[in-house]
């Protein structure tokens, strides 16, 4: 057998694949940025550093969780709307798109959300836990998603969906109300 581990810690020169162009104008571009005080982080000017936790991450993730999922519900509603209304490639083409957008809303808002649930010390075990059902149940659904548009068509394909996308609104709105409520309660004691 051959000493040589599989596992390399750096490619071979030759198997890079390098776009010169593309590396050059995006240093040339962060460079000017940089030059003109531009914080990267949240598209406004430097801020003096503080103690602020949140400085840095994304508006999306600061923003209350209800309202990054009430983001994606809504515009999960708009996919299934735009499915709903035909079937040429342009709207094949916006669906995706809002489907996308969607995804990502609601897995940002949910993560967010979930965050809040646990001690610290159970922090590794739950969010393995949750990756594993999303992206188990993201995997099964592949494996059927041919054989169900063949059994229900598109249009049913895409009602069928609509339940549970209304069933998250409902809760989303609940979980907004509720978190009025408590602020409610605690800015009156």
């Amino acid at each position: 057998g051959s000493t040589t581990s599989f596992y390399m810690k750096e490619p071979p020169p030759r198997s890079r694949v390098m776009f010169r162009v593309h590396q050059e104008l995006s240093m040339r571009l962060l460079e000017g940025l940089l030059e003109r005080d531009f914080d990267l982080t949240n598209s406004s000017r430097m801020r003096e550093p503080t103690d602020d936790r949140d400085l840095g991450t994304s508006h999306m993730i600061t923003l209350p969780a209800p309202r990054i999922l009430l983001a994606g519900v809504v515009l999960f509603g708009g996919c299934i709307a735009v499915n709903l209304s035909g079937t040429n490639v342009a709207q094949f083409w916006l669906g995706l798109f809002l489907l996308g957008l969607a995804w990502n809303f609601l897995y940002v808002g949910g993560s967010t959300l979930l965050t809040s649930t646990y001690l610290p010390a159970e922090k590794a075990k739950v969010q393995a836990a949750n990756d594993f059902v999303i992206f188990g149940s993201v995997a099964v659904a592949t494996f059927f998603s041919g054989t169900l548009l063949n059994v229900l068509g598109w249009s049913t394909l895409n009602l069928v969906v609509a339940p549970f996308v209304l069933a998250v609104f409902v809760a989303v709105l609940w979980l907004a109300y509720a978190g009025a409520r408590a602020n409610k309660v605690t800015s009156a004691a």
